[in-house]
């Protein structure tokens, strides 16, 4: 899954992805499918609710309990982004079943789009590891939260300050991916690690792992030395 169709991947995480596939295109044994995203917008409306239904009042009051100021992530994921909303127990129970109907309908598409498909190969953030206070896009991580899916992130290689600037033909899709794109700065993050992830299906946790240590062992991950 090249992109979630919301936020675009910047480019160190794209040619992360592209080195990675091509490599798979030439390994014995593993068949590489296009996986398009899956109503990721109905993903994020019903992730903002339950995850914070009381609208990020315990979360706050707890903090504060603390004398810590809070960090910009948290106070977008349960308190500023639109949406966020205190629910009632019918609130609750409307946005939970809409959970349990969206994970019944990813799982259809998979099963009938792709239905041998293993695993999911896709950015695990939008940007390589950000400067602080620049993280804020959940979309490749919490939609696997959403669905109960198991995923594993993995480096890749570091960002190239030679290739990895930045899209002079990048056109925003909207302000989740407008503010994304203005927040990397290939300057700063020079020699961030670049990580992707795999995911499986509910309870493919073994299997999930075994394809991830294929991939590892027949690819040679990481491409270069992302801990020195």
């Amino acid at each position: 899954m090249w992109t979630d169709g919301i936020v675009q991947p910047a480019p160190p995480i794209k040619r992360a992805l592209s080195e990675v596939v091509d490599k798979l295109k030439s390994t014995r044994g593993v068949q590489v499918i296009e996986w398009q995203p899956f109503k990721q917008n109905d993903a994020l409306e019903i992730l903002k609710r339950l995850y914070g239904p009381d609208g990020g009042k315990a979360f706050i009051e707890n903090l504060a309990l603390s004398g810590e100021p809070i960090l910009p992530l948290p106070a977008w994921t349960v308190r500023d982004q639109p949406g966020i909303e205190a629910l009632d127990i019918e609130g609750l129970w409307d946005w939970t079943r809409k959970r349990d109907q969206f994970r019944y309908s990813y799982l259809k598409e998979w099963n009938t789009a792709a239905p041998n498909m293993d695993v999911i190969l896709c950015p695990a953030y939008p940007m390589p590891a950000p400067v602080h206070g620049t993280s804020r896009y959940w979309g490749y991580t919490s939609l696997w939260n959403l669905l109960d899916y198991p995923a594993i992130t993995f480096p890749v290689t570091r960002v190239d300050p030679e290739k990895d600037g930045q899209d002079p033909g990048y056109i925003p899709q909207n302000d989740s991916d407008r503010w994304c794109y203005d927040k990397y700065d290939v300057r700063k993050q020079t020699g961030a690690p670049v990580s992707l992830q795999l995911v499986a299906r509910k309870s493919k946790d073994a299997e999930l792992l075994q394809a991830a240590e294929k991939i590892q062992r027949e690819i040679g991950l990481p491409f270069v030395d992302c801990l020195a």
